[in-house]
């Protein structure tokens, strides 16, 4: 709805938002399954504007290709850099807890980072797109034979995450000499073309972490956990892998009166 104050340079505030639809167990069939469900859905953003004061009188020229140029005199107050981050956190999400101890949750969560920078002239863009899932079981009251007297309790937890991120950055002045060249036919849609595109990378994130927790008593538990991760990478600095981490723990709770 754009922008307030004087200089311009605060956006209008826009709200963010969380839904939550708690009533999706009394549906048909799913009733007979499910203890509890609810649906998700999150919206937030931010807006920041990096800026100067510039001396009175300063002006500034920059060179569209070899036959043009611009000069002009530099505002009192000038924005160096601007970036809108909206997250979608989760575009949709769904959380069920079933009957026998079983839950589930799957979502996928969205966000976009647009930046410009004025000094370089570029407009970039980065995009991640993230579908998760994760399955959580719990059996109370189970005695193993050599400690029979302990009423223990074991979980089990696996995780799996996929990511995709995407980043292109636009270069304005090569679109704007190209524009001001009277031999060349230039449309403003032509901007956006993959002519004046300085970069494009995709990257792919895919984690996979089953964890299996075991209470001895009230004072007394233990965890372990496995998390595989594979990194891909198209067009970026940084090559492909994949790694694999193991953690084992024991928590001793110890409480006087």
């Amino acid at each position: 709805p754009g922008t307030v104050g004087l200089n311009g340079l605060l956006p209008f505030p826009m709200p963010s938002w969380q839904i939550n639809y708690s009533g999706l167990a009394k549906w048909p069939i799913l009733n007979r399954f499910a203890q509890s469900a609810s649906l998700r859905h999150g919206y937030s953003a931010n807006y920041t504007t990096n800026y100067v004061s510039n001396p009175l009188g300063a002006e500034s020229s920059f060179s569209l290709g070899r036959r043009f140029a611009v000069a002009a005199p530099l505002p009192e107050i000038e924005a160096t850099s601007v970036n809108i981050n909206e997250r979608w956190s989760p575009l949709i999400g769904a959380d069920v807890r079933w009957k026998g101890g079983l839950s589930t949750n799957i979502a996928y969560n969205r966000s976009d980072l647009h930046s410009l920078v004025t000094s370089s002239y570029e407009v970039s863009k980065r995009s991640t797109n993230e579908l998760s899932a994760s399955v959580n079981w719990q059996k109370q009251g189970l005695r193993l034979p050599f400690l029979s007297r302990l009423n223990n309790r074991v979980t089990f937890q696996m995780a799996v995450a996929r990511s995709v991120t995407g980043e292109l950055t636009r270069k304005l002045q090569p679109a704007l000499a190209d524009a001001a060249d009277p031999n060349l036919s230039f449309l403003p849609e032509d901007a956006l073309g993959n002519t004046y595109v300085g970069l494009d990378q995709t990257t792919t994130r895919l984690s996979v972490t089953p964890t299996v927790g075991y209470q001895f008593s009230n004072t007394v538990s233990g965890t372990f956990s496995l998390k595989y991760e594979q990194f891909e990478s198209e067009a970026s600095n940084v090559g492909s892998f994949s790694t694999l981490t193991g953690l084992f723990s024991v928590r001793v709770s110890i409480s006087s009166n």
